[in-house]
């Protein structure tokens, strides 16, 4: 029993630890009332939600015809997600903008164009809930005629997979200010980053952030009643599709931006050049992640099990509560850390990389803890549980129980960590050290100031060392290791 409680009490301490950044930006917003009192605040608000909601539509057409094709396809799709948002924002920007092929008629800063590219980024997340959530017609509707089967077998099914794909790609949109803001796109994430890096203004940075969380909070609450469980009646095999429109949007997304930078460099040598100027942001943001993923899935796998043992013995338990820190502004986050580290004794490590590395495990424990969850769901208990019962110790527990049967799902889990910690900007850009960048950083600094052609190699430069890992991630979940 006391076990028990020290395991509950340690849940409930680090899921407190990583609301507290997001409770002190809330705590600290102020000063800019006159802004939701006279419209301007809602004006901007409205008009981030407006490109927020066309691009979910662009990413669930799309991703309707991806998912259909199969969960291979979907998890295709969702390679751009690895990508760093800056690379693939300039690899667009070289494909569409006023320089581009088609310059003249149409360009990325155009705002539907913008909003469409935006969109089919997160196109990989609508083609996995259609993929998951999709079904066939069943074998008595093969056999029987069936009266407007175009609507109860056709779009009825299909109605709630869309609706819950929207709303899941607005809220990825919507808390994405980087790309939009490359492709000069005004949302309320621009003025955030302009209140608090231009005007030197936290407390007002975090009043503007704010109100997005209630649109973020609605959308997250669509998707869970928009997706649920089946059973095993309803699980009938997908009538067969053509895989064409799959695959031409799928090289549409990877295969256009990514042949368009390779076509800007001008030599070989310019990509060794990009390669060698930026080895110390490399050489930065492998440290960062190699800190700071092992310490996110530490405290993962610490909050899964306490979710996990809650849920097995039908309790309410308190870590799910951290999942608001993936539907928060990642500047929000920032800014909250900001604040917490210019108090007592965290104002004497503030100008080192403790906030950032914050930042990250705040972010990123969630999606640690929701991974290994989804898998300790259908791991056994049987072995734990008899290996308890007879006294095993612990040390012997972990060498042949735990061991095999997580190590496969820690080295995903440790590798999509790194992956998503190399390629996060937004928190970066407000937390790193002065003098210093990471790769994400470096690129997006790069599109503002340096040539098409540098940008290009520079960008394929961080693609070719982020492929092997990409793949070793993908042959990891095809074998279904964890």
């Amino acid at each position: 029993m006391t076990s028990d409680r020290l395991r509950a009490a340690v849940g409930v301490l680090l899921t407190c630890l990583l609301l507290l950044p997001l409770g002190a930006a809330v705590a600290s917003s102020s000063g800019y009332g006159q802004w939701w009192l006279a419209g301007r605040g809602w004006r901007i608000l409205s008009e981030s939600c407006m490109f927020s909601l066309f691009a979910g539509a662009v990413a669930t057409v799309g991703g309707y015809f991806v998912g259909r094709s199969g969960v291979g396809f979907a998890v295709l799709a969702c390679v751009p997600l690895a990508i760093p948002s800056s690379l693939l924002g300039s690899a667009w920007i070289v494909t569409l903008g006023r320089n581009g092929p088609l310059g003249d008629w149409v360009t990325v800063f155009d705002w539907p164009v913008a909003s469409a590219v935006v969109g089919l980024r997160y196109m990989g997340i609508a083609a996995v809930i259609f993929a998951t959530q999709r079904i066939g017609p069943g074998l008595a509707a093969r056999v029987f005629h069936v009266r407007q089967a175009w609507w109860w077998l056709g779009i009825k099914p299909a109605l709630a997979p869309a609706i819950a794909a929207w709303a899941a790609t607005f809220l990825l949109v919507s808390v994405d200010h980087i790309t939009p803001s490359m492709f000069l796109i005004h949302t309320y994430g621009t003025q955030v980053l302009i209140q608090y890096n231009a005007l030197q203004d936290l407390p007002g940075a975090a009043a503007l952030a704010t109100p997005m969380l209630l649109p973020a909070l609605i959308a997250i609450g669509i998707v869970i009643l928009a997706v649920r469980p089946w059973s095993d009646s309803e699980q009938y095999t997908p009538l067969p599709v053509s895989r064409w429109p799959a695959g031409l949007l799928i090289v549409l997304v990877l295969g256009v931006p990514l042949a368009t930078i390779i076509w800007q460099i001008d030599s070989p040598a310019l990509l060794v050049g990009a390669l060698i100027d930026m080895r110390p942001e490399m050489i930065r943001t492998a440290m960062l992640a190699g800190v700071s993923a092992p310490l996110c899935v530490v405290i993962g796998w610490v909050l899964a099990e306490s979710w996990l043992r809650a849920w097995r013995r039908g309790r309410w338990s308190i870590e799910p509560l951290i999942f608001i820190n993936l539907i928060a502004p990642p500047s929000l986050l920032a800014m909250g850390l900001i604040g917490l580290f210019d108090r007592g004794p965290l104002r004497l490590v503030r100008e080192g990389d403790a906030p950032l590395i914050a930042a990250y495990a705040a972010r990123f424990v969630p999606v640690v803890m929701l991974v290994m969850f989804i898998v300790g769901l259908r791991r056994p208990t049987l072995p734990d549980t008899a290996a308890r019962l007879f006294n095993v110790p612990a040390w012997t527990r972990l060498q042949h129980i735990d061991w095999p049967t997580r190590r496969g799902e820690l080295a995903v889990v440790l590798m999509l960590t790194g992956l998503l910690i190399a390629t996060e900007l937004e928190a970066s850009l407000l937390l790193v050290p002065a003098g210093t960048a990471t790769v994400g950083v470096r690129l997006y600094t790069l599109i503002h100031t340096a040539p098409d052609s540098q940008v290009s190699a520079a960008a394929v430069g961080v693609l070719v060392l982020m492929v092997p890992w990409i793949v070793l991630l993908g042959f990891l979940v095809r074998r279904r290791r964890v």
